[in-house]
């Protein structure tokens, strides 16, 4: 762009004092641009308008066109039979389905009248359902409520139905099909509710949450086929009247788990003096209804004493911690011979974890026949590591030596996974893998076990132990020694360790006999701590040995921890969102 020549060059930019001939030459000067200035201005307002008009005749011509082009897509021409399978498909796998606007089946009636319509005529999309009362809880309900708490004065939908009501909707739709149900319950203290300002969930809150669900499950009892509770912070209220229901009640009922972190004190008398408990699962009733097949209860108490139908079984998973006496004696649990004493009661085991909380050496020796056996599973819960009576060592070889297991898949040794809302299973397709955790079995232990599992595939060597990561270091280095000169995994496959950062060289961990004498190894995986303790020469020399002899070398580290949500962030979310007053588009977004 071209300007007027000015004299003024070489006072521009400088501290130059105009006289008044210099004054009136400066205003002749831009006299000119200012007009051309005020020009584009107004030009730019003009165009500013005409774009505006054009950007809002581009939304209104994209609406047009997408909810014409959208009669086009090929979903609409699939038969509804076919639609309805899709929908299953999304479905979550590892649990039931949950009570969340964003998530199936609820997110299906958000999209269309068609397919809120087909959804709700869907029974099996209803069948299943999966929530927990704790309010920070990604399974907590969440549907035109306040994702905080339940009192109706905080909705954002100040019409919307109740929870309860909206609970018997769903279990209305799913017709007769049987249905599966998973609830955590969760206690909160009034003290931390008052430190949040008493913004998240109080007790009376939570004990209405509580009924809420009680009266849902035992309005439909009779049609349940799965049936999950977590209970905790000392409340038993619902769990002991499930467990107080009778049989004839719920004829459908197949599966059931119990999960309880407190036991019932003896309410007088002596016992009560001297602080004895009693277990909540041994004076059950609904437990023994003879149609279950799968059972697992995690909580303390004598699993001995449980009334089970244990001959129907084949699923059982059982974590009894002893109970708490002010005697030196422990009351309940389980040891190795209660363990043997269980297996022999339930010879249609498929899968069985079973976790061993009390000492003592096995006292029986009469064999088990267990001829659809694939799964073994031995172990304790991670909390029991904090108590003193904690078995440092499970000694499995002479409950192992008394078990015909003709199908066994799987078997390991470590932290049950029983009171986690998906079980871990040890199975692989085409594999017949055993898996021992160091921080539970000793070493000799492990020769001991391998001996009585020759055909062995995949092995894994755990040593992640809640936050603690112990790490299979240089005192193991005969370990490999011992396996390849005795051959107790001739058919291995595939191994999985978890190596200690501090001591990486290959020839420290004992591998590099096995790597020499394999004929079926196929591949190794080690698992570090961290990257970062991983020095790139210990990666070669792996590598190099690796390529030498075939076998591929993986290394794999923990992932990053996620970060935590605090009820502050939780509180400052709701404000966020109750600021918000722009509707959003959903199908379209400006361009930037």
């Amino acid at each position: 762009m071209s300007y007027p020549r000015t004299p003024f060059i070489g006072q521009l930019d400088s501290f130059f004092c105009p006289n008044d001939d210099d004054i009136s030459a400066i205003q002749t000067l831009i006299s000119e641009p200012r007009a051309r200035l005020v020009q584009i201005n107004m030009d730019i307002t003009k165009t500013m308008t005409v774009l505006k008009d054009l950007e809002k005749q581009r939304r209104s011509l994209r609406r047009y066109i997408f909810s014409h082009e959208s009669l086009l897509a090929p979903i609409r021409r699939l038969p509804p039979y076919l639609l309805q399978e899709i929908f299953l498909a999304c479905l979550p796998t590892e649990h039931n389905a949950v009570f969340d606007i964003s998530a199936a089946p609820l997110l299906f009636g958000t999209v269309c009248r068609y397919w809120r319509k087909l959804s709700h005529e869907t029974p099996l999309l209803w069948s299943s359902f999966f929530a927990s009362g704790d309010p920070r809880s990604g399974y907590y309900p969440r549907h035109n409520l306040n994702p905080l708490r339940q009192n109706s004065s905080l909705n954002f939908n100040a019409n919307a139905p109740s929870f309860g009501e909206m609970l018997d909707r769903w279990f209305s739709r799913a017709g007769s099909s049987p249905i599966r149900i998973s609830y955590k319950e969760r206690h909160v203290r009034r003290a931390w509710a008052a430190e949040a300002g008493d913004a998240l969930m109080t007790s009376d809150d939570q004990h209405g949450f509580n009924a809420t669900m009680l009266r849902a499950i035992l309005n439909i009892r009779s049609r349940i086929e799965s049936l999950d509770v977590w209970s905790g912070g000392g409340n038993t209220i619902l769990l002991e009247s499930l467990l107080s229901q009778q049989p004839e009640s719920m004829p459908a009922l197949k599966h059931a788990r119990f999960v309880c972190d407190t036991a019932v004190a003896v309410g007088s008398g002596p016992a009560a003096a001297q602080g004895l408990q009693v277990g909540v699962f041994e004076k059950s009733v609904i437990l023994q209804n003879l149609n279950l097949k799968s059972i697992c209860l995690v909580g303390p108490g004598n699993p001995l004493e449980i009334p089970l139908p244990w001959s129907h079984l084949s699923v059982l998973r059982l974590v009894c911690k002893p109970l708490r006496h002010s005697s030196p004696a422990l009351l309940g649990g389980l040891d190795l011979s209660g363990a043997h004493q269980i297996l022999a009661r339930c010879p249609r085991l498929i899968c069985c974890d079973i976790a061993i909380t009390q000492g003592g050496d096995l006292t029986r020796a009469c064999r088990v026949a267990l001829l659809s056996l694939e799964e073994l599973f031995l172990g304790s819960m991670m909390e029991q590591r904090i108590l003193s009576f904690i078995v440092q060592s499970l000694e499995v070889e002479p409950l192992l030596h008394l078990l015909d297991m003709p199908k066994l898949r799987a078997f390991g040794v470590g932290a049950s996974t029983a009171h986690e809302i998906c079980p871990r299973s040890l199975l692989l397709p085409g594999e017949q893998v055993t898996e021992f955790n160091t921080s539970f079995i000793s070493l000799s232990s492990i020769l001991e076990a391998l001996r009585e599992v020759p055909q062995t595939t995949t092995l894994r060597l755990i040593a992640h132990d809640g936050d603690v990561f112990s790490g299979w270091g240089p005192s193991y280095a005969t370990f490999f020694q011992n396996t390849e000169s005795e051959q107790l995994v001739p058919r291995l496959r595939h191994l999985y360790i978890e190596v200690k950062a501090s001591s990486l060289e290959a020839a420290r961990t004992g591998i590099v006999p096995l790597l020499s004498s394999s004929r079926t190894l196929q591949t190794i995986t080690l698992r570090f701590p961290t990257e970062d303790t991983t020095p790139d020469s210990i990666k070669d020399e792996l590598l190099e040995l690796g390529n030498s002899h075939s076998i591929r070398i993986e290394f794999v580290y923990p992932p990053p921890e996620a970060p935590t949500t605090t009820p502050e962030d939780l509180l400052r979310l709701l404000e966020h969102f109750r600021n918000l007053q722009q509707p959003i588009d959903l199908v379209y977004q400006e361009e930037e």
